[in-house]
């Protein structure tokens, strides 16, 4: 058996069409979220996580600054009087002066700290939208998987009218050939035979198109001989979970709000900040001296922007407003959730009902059609009559077939909507 699904696997990387195939959901799934960018998508997120981090630590680093300047005034400082045996050298108008500016942040009121939960929570709601687009690629995958499941399906079911079709003419025909039946009994078949044609014609092309559906989707290489295989059918829907992707990005956003107060509280608190200037010019520090020289100067800043306060009432109400709207969303959500949930679970419920009900009727439909061939071969029925009693049986057989998948359908979906998120 390893050696079957080794031998599959290999074929389908090399893109080589097996004819033949059988193929599971399981594995279109698993082939559609390696083909799919989310895994892409959520490495290039968490590198940009890491690198946005990394730009507000360096908030904390000296930050140091070079500046040059030259000028020229039209006054300069000066004594206004005459000072006996004392010449001072009038200080220039042009002036000149280079010099290094240091500042270190030693205390932000706790603006960095929140500016890094913030990014945390933005690229966790990133990582949820691109687990919303995941989930909704495999519900797509699971759609196609299941309507080229039931386009093969019918088509047994119409082969199988097809043959049985084509023996009772081949009944007819020896009848004819002894006159016991009429030319117009074989018209019947043949056009019968034609109609049947046109059904598998278009479920062919049905679950052609399917199938083209799932190679964009999975990146596989199926074609019309694949034969995809019933999943097993499960007992019950998935209980019933407010812990989706969806739920997750408005409590994300719910946070956001939340560290936007505590981001704008701290914009409430003064700053400190160790400073230092380093230069040469001329002048320096000392006005009077005419000469290029060196000097620096080192002290602590304290910075309080009072005008934070006027928006301070304006800002805690927008944010009460904002939180309250997203709770309103998520009771919106949650409804919607448990309205999907109750109506998936009562159409299992139907379908279950249905099929049971299929089952009894298929029994006595192909007790029928059984007893219509035999009357058709000995003429007491007419062909009309006969196909009449199998066209009845096969409308059975295929509401028993759309009914299983249909279930099938819901119970997987329920699986991808309600199930555990660590399944995607």
């Amino acid at each position: 058996m390893k050696i079957i699904i080794c031998t599959l696997w290999a074929i389908l990387l090399f893109g080589k069409p097996l004819l033949g195939q059988n193929m599971t959901l399981a594995i279109c799934l698993e082939a559609a979220q390696k083909s799919a960018t989310s895994t892409k998508q959520k490495e290039i997120e968490q590198e940009l996580a890491r690198l946005n981090a990394q730009i507000i630590q360096t908030g904390w680093l000296p930050q140091i600054a070079f500046n040059g300047q030259t000028t020229y005034q039209s006054d300069v400082t000066g004594l206004g009087i005459e000072i006996p045996n004392l010449r001072m050298t009038p200080i220039n108008k042009d002036q000149y002066k280079t010099f290094v500016d240091v500042n270190q942040l030693i205390y932000d009121g706790g603006a960095s700290k929140i500016r890094n939960m913030l990014q945390e929570i933005s690229s966790n709601n990133a990582q949820n939208r691109i687990q919303i687009a995941n989930r909704n690629l495999l519900l797509e995958t699971q759609k196609m998987f299941f309507s080229a499941l039931l386009a093969q399906e019918n088509h047994l079911i119409w082969e199988t009218a097809k043959e049985e079709i084509i023996a009772r003419k081949t009944t007819l025909e020896s009848g004819l050939r002894f006159g016991a039946r009429t030319k117009n009994q074989l018209d019947i078949l043949d056009v019968e035979l034609l109609k049947i044609e046109q059904q598998i014609t278009d479920i062919s092309a049905a679950k052609n198109i399917a199938v083209d559906m799932l190679n964009l989707l999975t990146g596989l290489n199926l074609n019309k001989q694949t034969t995809f295989q019933i999943p097993q059918d499960i007992q019950s829907i998935s209980p019933l979970s407010f812990d989706t992707f969806e739920m997750k990005v408005l409590q994300n956003q719910q946070n956001i709000v939340s560290a936007n107060q505590e981001l704008n509280q701290s914009k409430l608190r003064p700053k400190a900040i160790v400073f230092g200037q380093g230069g040469y010019g001329n002048p320096a520090l000392n006005m009077l001296r005419n000469e290029f020289q060196s000097y620096y100067l080192l002290g602590i800043r304290l910075n309080w922007d009072i005008s934070s306060f006027y928006t301070k009432n304006i800002n805690q109400k927008s944010e009460q407003l904002q939180k309250e709207l997203i709770n309103q969303q998520k009771i919106d959500l949650e409804r919607q959730i448990s309205m999907q949930h109750t109506k998936m679970s009562e159409e299992v419920k139907r379908f279950e009902t249905l099929i049971q009900q299929d089952r009894g009727m298929i029994t006595l439909r192909e007790r029928i059609s059984k007893t219509a061939a035999s009357e058709l071969d000995m003429g007491t029925i007419t062909a009309t009559q006969f196909v009449s009693e199998k066209n009845a049986e096969k409308l059975v057989k295929q509401a028993y077939l759309l009914h299983t998948i249909q279930k099938l359908a819901f119970l997987q979906d329920a699986i991808l909507l309600f199930g555990p998120n660590s399944n995607l």
